[in-house]
């Protein structure tokens, strides 16, 4: 195993996005109940299953998190790409409870805190960006002439999707009387664009993890 450090930092990242997999399905169950709930066509007990489906969640959302900072931490080790992540990821964090304490102080201008909150998405974006220049890179080191094709194949059209995805999640930012119907299209887009480039994703992170186990 010539990058061992890498190989244990693959796995943890592609173990956290797993998880946060385990999160979407499991939020998406908790809205439908919230639904029902707010209809008036639920029980008590619904209400309850929707809270605790809702604190599961942010408990898996927490551990992934910690798990990816981890994972990314140790694949620096061997490649320069996941370090670079790292720090987007850290800087995000940052500005994102920045951008929280602006909010919950109610500071304004408003528009500050959500620029620090577009900031926070931007950065996590470019740090899977580079997560997967990583990969790429890894695979050309270890001459997997296969994942090396997969990797420059995809990388292009994922980073095609999360400028999309930025552009979606920056544009109600600058549009205040947008409609709610376009607030709905939007929001939609950026869903189904995010778990297109969240699965091709997951798909490489697993495919660099098998080859670098070799």
């Amino acid at each position: 195993m010539k990058f061992p450090h890498a190989y244990k930092g693959v796995k943890l990242l592609f173990s956290a996005q797993m998880m946060l997999l385990c999160t979407t399905i499991i939020m998406a169950i908790s809205a439908v109940v919230a639904a029902l709930t707010a209809n008036g066509s639920a029980s008590e007990t619904a209400l309850a299953i929707a809270g605790l489906v809702a604190l599961i969640a942010a408990l898996l959302t927490f551990i992934a998190g910690i798990i990816s900072l981890v994972g990314y931490g140790k694949a620096a080790k061997d490649d320069k790409h996941f370090g670079i992540a790292l720090a987007l990821i850290l800087f995000g964090v940052l500005a994102s409870l920045v951008s929280g304490v602006l909010k919950f102080l109610a500071i304004k201008p408003e528009i500050i805190a959500d620029i620090l909150n577009a900031v926070y998405n931007l950065f996590s974006e470019l740090a899977i960006i580079f997560a997967i220049l990583g990969l790429c890179s890894l695979s050309e080191k270890v001459g997997d002439e296969n994942n090396i094709r997969y990797g420059k194949s995809i990388c292009g059209v994922i980073i095609a999707i999360l400028v999309i995805d930025i552009v979606v999640s920056v544009l109600p930012i600058f549009l205040n009387g947008i409609t709610a119907t376009i607030a709905v299209i939007l929001a939609v887009a950026d869903g189904v664009l995010s778990f297109a480039a969240y699965i091709m994703y997951l798909v490489y992170l697993k495919k660099v993890a098998n080859m670098l186990k070799k």
